[in-house]
């Protein structure tokens, strides 16, 4: 294995250099006096546990005076001050490369490459005159980091992403000029710049002025001083308005577009390309300090160290023994069962199937595929149905119509409710779970969608729901059992059930773990709410269970909501093992966000609180994310011929994986930050697929266990644990679990009458978020 991690080296000299040394008393303060000295010192805030407690002063060309104590810093002691250097100065000393300082990173936009004009070319087709102006050009994003794969081996360097960049260099007046419907979009104020510029949601334009509606309010601007929002949502409608039937070909010529950097091969060589530029001549970024590029950097154990280790496929259990495990879920559930078939008390469910009354016949013959399996037609997957699989008895399913005759989208979840009421008032007995079919003109409907509106009903009469597009069911039958396998693993949890759990490397007794994901909900122009959901994992009998217990609050709530949470889990699991003197017990926690050290002290208060000191606490906090420069590539990783979908969806044969690292493979970056890998090339389904980018996970310093590699395979086994797919997922159920109920809970709170009394109650065991 040859890996490669999509930045490359700076070494700075000399050894040292001078600089001051002032003291930090407030932000105010520190930018009125960065303002003063701009241009002839570098000013950065170093902190100790988040808190700015100095300020050092690097000379650029020392012509402005710079009150404070002189001092001379060892280079290789202050990296991290040399990485935010180099940041803000790489625009200034390589000029010509166009480069930009942003409060993100540093940007380099290449106007000569843009994929609308590629795309259409590729087609064969001249750029429409409504679209003469809207552009995707090449962006590259770099960052500097501190990095150290091994101790003593900390080092600075720049990391590298690829994307596009949108850009509208037409006036919004000139848009709409072009006969372009704009209301419902976004704009921007051209004029403002730099500062706020997003104004509002478009709500119509008269003539030169457009009105717009910010908050409560209307405003009126001169369209000729706003710009459409360049985003993803704009080009999207906008395209798909303009281009009518060629917008399929259209994507998948720009997919292509995109290929030629963001994919393997081409995402080297553009890395190499860039590295190019940049490598050479010593570049002065002080008045005492230069810097020169090396290659890029190369991942690999050494010296007794490992740095890079790879986990290997995680064991799908199927009982509590562990005897019955399988590195592949839908082969375990065929050969085993489900992990708790000797327990589960729904053998026989029931559930309500609902759709429109005008494609009913294709919902009863999904129903019975579904229920029977595929198995007449010669799939080698889902062939003996949903109780098959399962080892349930007899499922029952009961099929009823939505009529949506003459309903427009505003009415359509209504008729689905009426619909379900008046079902449910006919029977004395109730359902255990219930599908919802839509058709997908009406799954995207926002606020009034019928999923939405059917699911608030139906939960709140105790019944978990499982969402179904029509357009999926009547795919081939090929794509079939792949669709029947994850709607089913979905539905059994949401029953109650465990289809299957993780097995964990044998640590201590006692580990609970805790997620907590976010979402928010409101308009840009509007108060953002943002909620929390906090899922638990426990270990019992050696392997890793979903607790029951979940819960979601408003995001200011959290630190509250989580020493609650982790109160009720403590008090349960120690009467229920009857936890004695002297036992370790280890939380660990997986959070979107870094913990604050007010928020570990509370938690671990109350931890202590609860049980005495007679157990003995181990903690770890680690903050998961996504968002992050890095992308790791394997260059002996040739990948392998196959036939996949192309963007458009048909299939097409050809090379898939290049370069893509195993999944399960971890990467030292320092003590206390990893890379984990966690879609491997046998995962990638789609041609020309961006080269996927691997989980970071840090772990806060208050941690009292530290074991990052034990800490990183378990995150990697929990993205087995998710049941919304038989593949696995991104991220580890902990975090996308509380995600998902973050998500959901923040848009049922927009249903009329909505309450979520029976989530804790009679829905504790189902698993209804998913």
């Amino acid at each position: 294995m040859k890996l490669i991690l999509s930045s490359f080296g700076a070494e700075f000299s000399p050894t040292s250099f001078r600089a001051k040394r002032l003291k930090y008393n407030d932000i105010d303060e520190f930018k009125t006096l960065r303002e003063r000295v701009k241009g002839s010192w570098f000013l950065y805030r170093r902190t100790s546990e988040c808190i700015a407690h100095e300020v050092i002063g690097i000379p650029l060309d020392g012509h402005e005076a710079l009150d404070g104590e002189d001092i001379e810093l060892l280079t290789n002691d202050n990296l991290t001050v040399l990485s935010a250097l180099l940041k803000e100065r790489l625009p200034q000393v390589l000029p010509d490369s166009g480069m930009q300082y942003t409060r993100e990173g540093l940007l380099i936009i290449d106007r000569t490459r843009d994929l609308v004009s590629y795309a259409f070319k590729h087609i064969h087709f001249p750029v429409p005159t409504q679209l003469v102006g809207f552009h995707k050009y090449k962006k590259s994003e770099l960052d500097t980091r501190v990095i150290a794969v091994r101790p003593g081996s900390a080092r600075v360097v720049v990391s590298v992403n690829f994307g596009k960049y949108h850009e509208i260099d037409r006036t919004l007046l000139e848009v709409v000029e072009q006969g372009i419907d704009v209301r419902g979009l976004c704009a921007i104020d051209r004029v403002k710049e730099p500062g706020p510029r997003f104004i509002g949601e478009i709500v119509a334009v008269e003539g030169e002025k457009a009105i717009f509606e910010v908050g409560s309010k209307y405003q009126s601007i001169p369209a000729s001083e706003c710009l459409l929002e360049p985003s993803l949502d704009t080009f999207t409608a906008i395209f798909s308005k303009i281009l009518g039937d060629k917008k399929k070909a259209y994507d998948q010529a720009e997919w292509n577009g995109q290929a030629t950097v963001v994919a393997a091969p081409s995402y080297l060589e553009e890395l190499k390309d860039l590295k190019g530029q940049m490598l050479g001549s010593e570049l002065k970024i002080s008045r005492d300090i230069t810097v020169r590029f090396s290659e890029l950097v190369q991942m690999e154990n050494r010296l007794g160290h490992e740095s890079v280790i790879n986990f290997g496929p995680i064991q799908f259990c199927f009982d509590s023994d562990r005897s019955r495990k399988h590195r592949f879920p839908s082969a375990g559930l065929e050969e085993n069962g489900p992990f708790d078939q000797e327990s589960f008390d729904k053998k026989t469910p029931r559930i309500l199937v609902v759709g429109p009354a005008d494609v009913q016949g294709k919902v009863e013959a999904f129903v019975k595929e579904f229920k029977e399996g595929l198995g007449p037609q010669g799939q080698k997957r889902y062939s003996g149905g949903f109780g098959r699989l399962y080892r349930l008895v007899n499922p029952v399913f009961s099929v009823i119509s939505a009529n949506l005759a003459g309903a427009n989208a505003t009415a359509v979840g209504g008729r689905y409710r009426a619909a379900i009421e008046s079902h449910l008032s006919q029977f004395s007995h109730t359902y255990d779970a219930a599908i919802v079919v839509l058709k997908d003109e009406h799954a995207f409907t926002e606020p009034q969608n019928p999923y939405l509106i059917s699911k608030a009903y139906l939960l709140g009469q105790g019944i978990p729901v499982q969402e179904v597009r029509l357009s999926k069911i009547g795919r081939s039958k090929y794509d079939l059992q792949y669709i029947y396998e994850d709607i089913s693993v979905a539905l059994y949890s949401k029953l109650g059930g465990t289809p299957w759990t993780v097995m964990p490397a044998q640590t201590v007794a006692h580990e609970i773990i805790f997620g907590m994901g976010t979402a928010e909900i409101g308009g840009r122009t509007e108060a953002r709410r943002r909620y929390v959901g906090i899922t638990t994992v426990f270990k019992s009998d050696g392997n890793y269970l979903l607790s029951a217990s979940t819960r979601q609050c408003r995001f200011e709530e959290y630190p509250e909501a989580l020493k609650s949470v982790v109160e009720e889990i403590l008090d349960a699991l120690k009467q229920e093992h009857s936890w004695r003197t002297g036992e370790t017990v280890r939380l660990v926690f997986h959070s979107y966000k870094p913990l604050r050290n007010t928020d570990i002290a509370t938690i671990t208060k109350s931890a202590l609180d609860r049980m005495g000191t007679d157990i003995l606490f181990e903690y770890a906090f680690l903050d998961i994310k996504e968002d992050h420069p890095f992308l790791l590539m394997d260059l002996d990783q040739n990948g392998r011929e196959s036939w996949a979908e192309e963007f458009s969806g048909n299939k097409s044969k050809g090379v898939i994986g290049q370069h893509v690292p195993p999944r399960g493979l971890s990467v030292e970056l320092s003590r206390y930050r990893r890379l984990l890998c966690v879609n491997g090339p046998e995962l990638v389904r789609r041609h020309k697929e961006p080269l996927p980018k691997p989980l970071l996970i840090e772990m806060h310093r208050k941690s009292t266990f530290t074991d990052m590699t034990a800490l990183t395979r378990q995150v990697f086994y929990f993205t087995g644990l998710s049941w919304r797919s038989m593949r696995p997922s991104r991220e580890p159920a902990t975090i996308l679990y509380s995600a998902l109920i973050a998500r959901l809970m923040s848009k049922l709170g927009t249903v009329p009458n909505w309450s979520p009394d029976l989530l804790n109650t009679k829905l504790r065991r189902s698993r209804w978020f998913l």
